[in-house]
């Protein structure tokens, strides 16, 4: 196990990890229309403020991931393999802008 591995268990171990965003000032997690006190902050201490937020990669990744969800989501629809590739992703543009 490498040093970054060890430190990353680590600091697991102390902040936590957590997978939606939350308030660092009070731990809880942000809802619509809560007001912050602290900083959204989300993962293990990733603040997500205008000087640090996530990188076009990370966007990305979160992005392909999201598509994934939007795919599976689709082919549940009886009638998406009968569509056209224009129209797959219309219902697919649909589906993650709107959810399911």
């Amino acid at each position: 196990m490498s040093f970054i591995d060890i430190l990353a268990d680590q600091l697991i171990e102390h902040e936590s990890l957590r997978l939606a965003v939350y308030d660092d000032a009070t731990g809880k997690p942000i809802e619509k229309g809560d007001t912050v006190q602290g900083n959204p902050t989300i993962g293990v201490g990733r603040l997500l403020t205008s000087d640090r937020g996530i990188s076009h990669e990370e966007a990305k990744s979160l992005l392909m991931n999201d598509l994934k969800w939007v795919a599976e989501q689709a082919e549940g629809y009886g009638f998406w393999h009968k569509l056209d590739t224009a129209r797959q992703m219309v219902i697919m543009n649909m589906i993650f802008n709107m959810g399911n």
